[in-house]
């Protein structure tokens, strides 16, 4: 689970053409994944009904391919001392070669519960028939994440791990590890955690502490971490992982590159950017050396080091890295990708950080057509563009253009999302600020988005902090001072804990509680905190 990606973006309705593929091309990509031609169909199919964006097609359609192929080896593999499971097993090898997986999985679960029953009567051989029925279980489990459905998948993995006998650890670990990345798939975080730590632990005392299974295993797990504001916990496990992969892998490793970054990533939202650069830095060599200077991922690590140097406000550093980054997409994937409008968006965001707004409107604007085009109206990266768009007429004093831009932006991310994503809450807050500046109070809804992220991310989370932030903010506009100061309390307790204290937000919470304690009139108690303020930001 990398965590170098765009998290804003669901799959949502849009169109798709795999009946026009034309024949050669249809037989040579059977030959190139060596499927059948039926078979490649019903990949496409599985594509088109879990609306798999169409930046991800080709890979999702790679890793389907390849997991349909692994099922097949496990399939044919497969032996049983009972002759209807065998029995059963080949139907089910014969219905899955026929692409028949509704049969397969219905036969799977036939053997398992056989060898269920098996194993309850049978003591002498139980051991071995439960294994049996755990593994069928958890083929069935393959079934469904082949076909992306990560929830049903979680279950069949939860099943296959509750039948594993005492003494085969490695194995619980596996099926327990299997059941945490669909769960986390599936964006449902707080129920990953505990499988994924469970994997890891027994996985530890079963194979040791420097096995590769468990390099990933803890890079599992660290990206829930990290996911949810969890960086303390993320990072030893990130650089465990770090440390596994060198030494199985070598230092040159296309994969530890992808260690590299996820550690990069972790010290970057933490604003420890001298622990981040030379990570990101040896990540790039590696993936030019591996891969070749013209490759996505180099783009992918410019854009990761560009966006380092955004952070810092290095932007002469940042530009030509954007800009190369850019070229790199637009040669490897075409002017039209999504991927390009990523990075169109990150151009854009530059100059608009440089106030050069008449050089980043047109990025915005181009980012968001290719984002329409390619992924629909209604897809959240086309959110993401509006929501920029719009951020760059509200620091232009363009209210009124701004506005219906985040209102769009905010039904798309409901509608895809659900009122309850923590996208959804960022898209309220950018609507508050927007109605702060016009002094449009009574239309701001900052207490739901701050609802919607103690629910989601949790009551410490850094993102928690800033709605607290926003909060007081507006109280204090309103002069409802009593209301404001315990709110910039509790921010600044919670970007000290989990960003520390000396990270820009603290700064800013600082200087944000400092002018509410002079309108109160304790002017020591302001001094102290902008003189601190002033510490945190000339320390940057």
């Amino acid at each position: 689970m990398s965590s170098s990606f765009d998290q804003r973006g669901q799959q949502v309705e849009r169109q798709y053409n795999f009946g026009g593929i034309p024949p050669a091309e249809h037989q040579r990509l059977s030959e190139e994944l060596g499927v059948t031609k039926s078979a490649l169909n019903s990949f496409f199919k599985i594509l088109e009904v879990q609306q798999v964006p169409l930046t991800d097609l080709d890979s999702t359609l790679r890793d389907i391919a390849k997991g349909y192929k692994e099922i097949q080896a496990k399939l044919a593999a497969f032996s049983s001392d009972d002759e209807v499971v065998t029995v059963l097993i080949r139907q089910a090898e014969d219905a899955w070669d026929r692409v028949d997986f509704d049969s397969a999985e219905a036969l799977l679960n036939e053997a398992s519960d056989r060898d269920v029953a098996a194993a309850k009567a049978m003591q002498a051989n139980a051991n071995n028939r439960m294994l049996s029925a755990a593994a069928t279980r958890a083929a069935a489990g393959d079934v469904k994440y082949t076909q992306l459905a990560y929830r049903e998948a979680a279950a069949y993995y939860q099943k296959a791990a509750l039948l594993i006998p005492p003494d085969e650890d490695a194995t619980l670990a596996a099926y327990l590890n299997q059941q945490g990345v669909a769960l986390y798939r599936a964006g449902l975080y707080p129920e990953a955690q505990s499988p994924l730590e469970r994997a890891l632990a027994i996985g530890e005392k079963a194979l040791g502490a420097k096995h590769p299974d468990v390099a990933a295993s803890l890079n599992n797990l660290a990206g829930l971490y990290y996911a949810q504001g969890q960086y303390a916990k993320a990072e030893p496990l990130y650089q465990r992982a770090l440390a596994i992969g060198e030494k199985a892998l070598g230092a040159k490793h296309p994969d530890v590159a992808a260690s590299l970054n996820n550690l990069a990533e972790l010290y970057r939202a933490q604003s420890q950017y001298a622990k981040a650069e030379p990570l990101y830095q040896r990540a790039l060599a590696i993936r030019e050396k591996a891969l070749g200077p013209e490759h996505p991922s180099v783009a992918t690590s410019l854009n990761n080091l560009a966006g380092l140097y955004y952070a810092q406000g290095q932007y002469a550093k940042a530009e030509p890295l954007y800009q190369r980054a850019l070229a790199i997409l637009k040669k490897a994937l075409g002017p039209e990708h999504p991927d390009v409008a990523t990075s169109l968006n990150n151009l854009a965001e530059l100059y608009r950080a440089q106030g050069q707004y008449a050089k980043a409107e047109p990025l915005h604007q181009r980012a968001l057509v290719i984002r329409e085009k390619a992924l629909g109206p209604e897809h959240p990266s086309v959110a993401t563009s509006l929501n920029n768009l719009a951020e760059l007429y509200r620091a232009q004093g363009q209210y009124a253009k701004a506005e219906p831009l985040y209102q769009r932006a905010l039904a798309i991310l409901k509608k895809a999302l659900g009122p309850e994503h923590p996208s959804v809450a960022t898209s309220l807050n950018n609507l508050t600020a927007l109605y702060y500046a016009q002094g449009q109070y009574a239309k701001a809804e900052p207490q739901r988005a701050l609802a919607i992220l103690k629910k989601a991310l949790g009551p410490e989370h850094p993102s928690v902090a800033t709605s607290l932030n926003n909060l007081a903010v507006l109280y204090h506009a309103q002069g409802q001072y009593a209301k404001a100061e315990p709110l910039h309390q509790r921010a600044l307790a919670i970007w000290e804990k989990a960003l520390g204290p000396e990270h820009p937000h603290v700064a800013t919470s600082l200087k944000n509680y400092a002018a509410l304690l002079r309108k109160l009139g304790r002017k020591k108690e302001a001094k102290r905190m902008e003189v601190r303020a002033t510490a945190i930001l000339a320390a940057r």
